[in-house]
């Protein structure tokens, strides 16, 4: 429910910009979204401490402000009237405007990613991309009976449903050194069905073209595997090497800090200020 006073002088009714030519990308507007789990809401959150700030979430209508936009080159739109609702919340003590949307509407009901079209009374429409992920949570098993430095791992994968495309969006390693590392496709990783390969195999590959194999967990600890996908919940897997090179410093345990949630976003996203 709306409890700023500004928002009462909000317009009932605005229309979107005929040439939408200037919207094709995601805005540079700090926001931040929180997917929604098939049937669930999405969330899109905004700084509301500028003025200017205020002014733009304040003018956006209650209804008919939203449309939904397929997420790539041809932007299609595939809802002109989506429903939302509008509310604030507390961050970091500070307040934070809050748009959110029921995925339980025309097509928009498929995981997957989509962009969101924002129009503000007397303001040019902006883009931001949200999220759908699977109820399903994704489940690593690990298949050797013990992890050895320098040799591949390979991972039962469950949960996910293999299509045409590759459904890993983005998969990093945090290492007992606290170093998050971005693995490479087919250098570093490959899935296939529901099988993971991480290598590790040093004389994989040719030196000359640069695919020579890598050993990713050369040191003894902790690490974690995070999978990011495009239509499921990101995973952590973590397991530990005992017979590779010690590290200066020990970090075996995997923190709070390391252990960030997924929040339907690309690198990209920018995060609310502090």
């Amino acid at each position: 429910m709306m409890t700023r006073e500004s928002c009462v002088t909000s317009p009932k009714t605005t229309t979107f910009d005929l040439n939408l030519a200037a919207t094709r990308k995601v805005t540079e507007k700090p926001y931040y979204t929180v997917p929604a789990v098939e049937e669930g809401n999405v969330e899109v959150q905004f700084n509301y401490t500028d003025e200017a700030d205020k002014i733009w979430f304040d003018r956006i209508p209650a209804t008919g402000a939203l449309q939904l936009v397929s997420d790539n080159e041809n932007q299609t739109t595939l809802n002109k009237e989506l429903v939302y609702t509008k509310s604030f919340k507390e961050h970091h003590g500070k307040t934070v405007a809050v748009l959110s949307v029921s995925t339980n509407q025309s097509n928009f009901r498929s995981r997957g990613y989509y962009r969101i079209r924002i129009k503000s009374a007397d303001s040019k429409a902006i883009l931001v991309r949200v999220k759908v992920e699977g109820k399903e949570t994704p489940e690593f098993l690990l298949k050797e009976p013990s992890v050895q430095s320098g040799k591949n791992l390979h991972f039962a994968v469950k949960n996910v449903v293999v299509g045409l495309e590759n459904p890993v969006e983005k998969v990093e390693l945090i290492l007992p050194t606290g170093e998050i590392k971005t693995l490479r496709y087919i250098s570093d990783y490959f899935m296939f069905n529901d099988l993971f390969v991480l290598y590790n195999d040093v004389t994989r590959g040719k030196e000359e073209d640069g695919s020579k194999g890598v050993n990713n967990i050369p040191y003894n600890g902790n690490y974690t595997l995070r999978v990011h996908f495009n239509s499921y919940k990101t995973v952590d897997k973590i397991f530990k090497v005992t017979d590779g090179k010690d590290t200066d410093k020990k970090n075996d345990e995997t923190t709070p800090d390391n252990r960030v949630v997924a929040l339907g976003s690309k690198v990209d996203f920018f995060l609310l200020r502090e």
